[in-house]
């Protein structure tokens, strides 16, 4: 039999133990004279006083006491504790939204109406239109699949055709690209599978931390985060704003497996505020923000454990330093274009480095692919230095799989190789999916929640980097003893957006990993 929560005593109880103590302590020295512990008693007195500074380190301790349970609890069990605290249970899985195309529209525009079906023919997935409209040539069509699940992600570009041809519309539809904030260009996102045993305890911990009543920003944000047909991981609410009575929402999707982008799509925003509009007055003052990825590049030293693979050469290339305010790291050059087994590096820096390291034929190198989210190797097999200690173009060795096919893009950070890089990319963007937006003020009224983001960084979804929080991210993987956050510049703090409009998310970029010296 498991325990599903925390009994704690009441106020009463815990009075009348106060009381009783004190009677049971006179009853020792003093067993022949009663004593009064009654109401205006100095025993009743100083028995509510304890109670009265004794009740929130109850409540302290019965929130992380059931926190601790509810991290134990798992499958169907855990569904019922959810709906037994007034959540939904389990969030299923979702449908992917976004944009098709047309093939071509004439001249005067075509009525596509809402429920109208789309087919990708080599799955059979079908999508239903979601808006009637009048569409002009070349204009976004509002799509969503009628099955659910990461299947229905489509790439940009996939080919559709309409069940039921519309007149003035082509049969045939494509995919319209979107940015996911990481670099990569998709096509139909946010198809989910239902929510993790991990997701559905985060999400009733939260609402332990933050019970939802009255129209507070707790209800609020559950109400977002149980929009149908959208896989919100987390919501977000800025009070005031505006005013008194004007709230703006945020919130991210649970990671996409793919590529780790928590950014809604127009879609997915116009659907939660849809819900929200259904759920609260029309005089709530609700309005939902986009959040715009700000991509981040950072670079570590890390010292390798004795139990895993160290740098694969004896005097790794390229270093990191660090001369006054003056930092340098080599980068991929756009220019000429690399290849699979070709590119021109350089030293970036804004100033002179004194006789700097020069790579050799031999030695590998590494550049983080954010696609695979992996590290891939290049060996060096010719060097041609365009400028003395600054630039070089490299030619790799192709055999035997020496080096990797992979194409880097232009500002892409080079490493020096080791087999156990790859053991990092994991724990880091997991630390990624854990922060949240910035704030959309720079300015307070108070300390108070006015104009504030809520939940409150950093003591939930911080939206501060932190050498602290890297380092133990590093470290917990295993594969380094020590580690140094040396990009950026930490705290690093998520600049503030625009009020009411959007705010800034963090988004994993590149990384850089050199040897701590």
């Amino acid at each position: 039999m498991s325990i599903d929560e925390l009994i704690l005593p009441t106020r009463d109880q815990l009075e009348a133990i106060g009381r009783n103590a004190w009677l049971a302590r006179h009853s020792e020295f003093n067993p022949d004279e009663p004593l009064d512990i009654g109401p205006g008693t100095q025993p009743y007195v100083l028995a509510r006083s304890v109670v009265d500074v004794t009740q929130p380190v109850y409540y302290n301790a019965g929130v992380l006491g059931n926190a601790t349970l509810i991290r134990g609890t798992f499958g169907t069990r855990l569904e019922e504790r959810a709906k037994e605290m007034g959540l939904e249970g389990r969030l299923p899985a979702t449908p992917s939204t976004g944009f098709a195309i047309a093939g071509s529209i004439s001249d005067g525009g075509s009525t596509i109406e809402e429920g109208d079906i789309l087919v990708h023919r080599p799955t059979g997935t079908r999508f239903e239109v979601i808006t009637t409209k009048l569409y002009v040539d070349g204009e976004p069509i509002p799509i969503r699949a009628l099955e659910t699940g990461t299947s229905t992600n489509l790439i940009n570009g996939s080919l559709l055709f309409f069940a039921n041809q519309r007149p003035a519309c082509s049969e045939s539809a494509l995919v319209s690209p979107q940015n996911d904030g990481t670099g990569q260009l998709v096509g139909l996102s946010g198809g989910r599978e239902a929510e993790t045993d991990e997701e559905l305890q985060e999400r009733m911990i939260d609402a332990q931390a933050n019970p939802a009543a009255a129209g507070n920003n707790a209800e609020i944000i559950r109400t977002v985060e149980a929009t149908e047909g959208v896989p919100v991981q987390k919501a977000w609410c800025i009070s005031a704003w505006g005013g008194p009575g004007t709230n703006c929402v945020l919130f991210t999707l649970r990671p996409a497996p793919e590529t780790s982008s928590r950014l809604p799509n127009a879609v997915q925003i116009q659907l939660v505020e849809a819900n929200l509009r259904a759920a609260f007055p029309s005089d709530f003052g609700l309005n939902v923000g986009t959040l715009l990825p700000l991509p981040t590049t950072f670079a570590l030293s890390v010292t390798w454990r004795n139990s895993v693979t160290g740098w694969a050469d004896p005097i790794p290339w390229p270093i990191y330093d660090k001369i006054g305010n003056d930092e340098f790291l080599v980068k991929v050059v756009g220019i000429p274009a690399p290849t699979t087994s070709t590119m021109r590096v350089s030293n970036v820096g804004s100033g002179s480095y004194p006789s700097p390291p020069s790579p050799q034929p031999g030695m590998s190198i590494a550049i983080f692919d954010i696609g695979s989210r992996q590290f891939k190797i290049k060996r060096i097999a010719a060097i041609a230095e365009i400028t003395p200690g600054i630039t070089w173009d490299l030619t790799f060795d192709m055999n035997n799989g020496a080096s990797d096919l992979f194409v880097p893009k232009e500002g892409a950070i080079v490493s020096p190789w080791s087999s156990s890089l790859n053991l990092l990319p994991s724990a880091i963007l997991k630390y990624f999916t854990r922060l949240g937006p910035g704030e959309q003020f720079t300015v307070f009224y108070d300390d108070g929640q006015r104009r504030r983001r809520f939940p409150r960084s950093p003591d939930e979804w911080p939206n501060v980097l932190t050498n602290t929080d890297l380092v133990s991210t590093a470290k917990g993987t295993g594969a380094v003893s020590d580690a140094e956050v040396l990009l950026p510049n930490t705290p690093y703090q998520t600049p503030a957006g625009v009020p009411g409009v959007f705010s800034y998310l963090l988004q994993f970029q590149d990384i850089g990993v050199y040897p701590q010296t």
